[in-house]
């Protein structure tokens, strides 16, 4: 059997949460940094998820605007990239141009709040 998992087993084991039985020592162990340690991987996965849903909404992204790009890099991302992936899906829906968002139109956490869509009135 292959598992795959984000916690450590053998602290896991030594707590009585996990069966020692299951455990392989000679298993295989590939950490990933988190997106928050990596952040130069940011602007290519930028690039890579405006892609997969600007395609998906029939929209055509030629760049990204500077200013979201470094908002995007200012932020933790404790959501690692699957909140990096949903935050530039639900942008996608509301860019309007060729441009990828002003950062005052990025659907975002709520560790942004000055960059909150504005509804209209």
């Amino acid at each position: 059997m292959i598992a795959a998992t984000n916690r450590d087993l053998q602290a896991a084991i030594n707590a009585g949460f996990f069966r020692s039985d299951l455990f392989i020592v000679e298993c295989l162990s590939n950490r990933v940094p988190s997106l928050r340690e990596r952040r130069e991987d940011i602007p290519l996965l930028v690039e890579y998820f405006i892609d997969r849903y600007a395609r998906k909404a029939g929209k055509r992204i030629r760049r990204v605007n500077k200013k979201t790009l470094e908002l995007l890099l200012s932020y933790p991302w404790p959501g690692n990239i699957r909140e990096l992936q949903n935050v530039i899906e639900r942008s996608i829906i509301l860019c309007e141009t060729e441009i990828f968002l002003d950062r005052r139109k990025l659907v975002t956490a709520a560790a942004w709040p000055d960059t909150r869509v504005e509804t209209a009135s």
